[in-house]
């Protein structure tokens, strides 16, 4: 069932996400128990990618520029000074380290994964991809794992998981005949979400487990595209974005009922991030 508002009972936790406004995407701030929503950033150009931190309460995000930014007490700020422009990144260690993609020196068109430490001067190259790109980057609750989106070639995106102690270890999780993007973990660490399509026509979402490798799907629409799905509260809720007929905003799946229903928000939404 489809609901065209969301009512009480949503969870509870807080949804970071972005809003159209004036000056562009801007990060706000959901609060999913008063359903009261308040805007963050203010500054010019379009942000992506809001992440919560939550060892320092720090909130992150990616500004239109490639740089990561901080938001804490109304104020905006760069991560650090010394860390370049990326294509997507991922916090570490507790805020104080970021692994990110950007492009190879001799081409472009084809993104490396990086990382950098908030006092480095310089950041070190983790890994080159075997072949194409890395793309979306989510790393695991406990930290010790990263599951990026690869583009091998044209139209295919295949989730790799890395192991961040030892960087010969990749393991594809999605086959080849699937594009996979936006994963995220859920919050016990044994799945992780995504969107994906096999035909091109719609994306929809999808769950992989760890140990068995079996795929699952969450949503699907034949009208609409799902994208960047998140767990909230005890997992027991999806997050995710939803493109339609031009219009985008952010729905809530009820894992137990199957009830899906839109969060009442003035303003177009995309890319949710829970924390609690």
């Amino acid at each position: 069932m489809f609901c065209l508002t969301c009512m009480a009972g949503n969870g509870k936790g807080k949804l970071l996400h972005l809003g159209l406004t004036e000056t562009g995407w801007q990060v706000f701030e959901y609060d999913l128990s008063s359903q009261q929503t308040k805007q963050l950033t203010f500054s010019m150009g379009d942000k992506n990618w809001p992440r919560y931190v939550e060892a320092t309460g720090m909130i992150a995000f990616r500004e239109s520029r490639g740089y990561v930014y901080t938001y804490s007490d109304g104020k905006e700020a760069r991560w650090s000074e010394k860390t370049g422009m990326c294509a997507s990144y991922a916090l570490a260690d507790q805020g104080k380290s970021m692994f990110y993609t950007w492009w190879a020196a001799d081409n472009r068109g084809r993104h490396h994964l990086w990382r950098q430490g908030r006092g480095d001067g310089f950041p070190t190259l983790f890994r080159r991809p075997d072949v194409g790109s890395f793309g979306h980057l989510a790393i695991s609750p406990d930290g010790k794992l990263l599951v990026a989106s690869q583009i091998p070639g044209f139209y295919e995106e295949r989730l790799v998981l890395l192991d961040l102690d030892n960087k010969s270890l990749a393991e594809y999780l999605t086959p080849n005949t699937f594009r996979a993007m936006y994963p995220s973990w859920s919050l016990d660490g044994k799945r992780i979400l995504f969107s994906g399509t096999r035909d091109s026509q719609n994306y929809d979402l999808f769950e992989v487990d760890i140990a068995t490798r079996k795929i699952s799907p969450l949503v699907a629409s034949s009208d609409a595209n799902e994208f960047a799905p998140v767990e909230g509260g005890d997992g027991a809720k999806v997050y995710y974005e939803r493109k339609s007929a031009g219009q985008v905003h952010l729905d809530v799946l009820d894992r137990k009922s199957g009830k899906i229903t839109q969060l009442d928000l003035p303003y177009p939404a995309r890319e949710p991030y829970w924390y609690d």
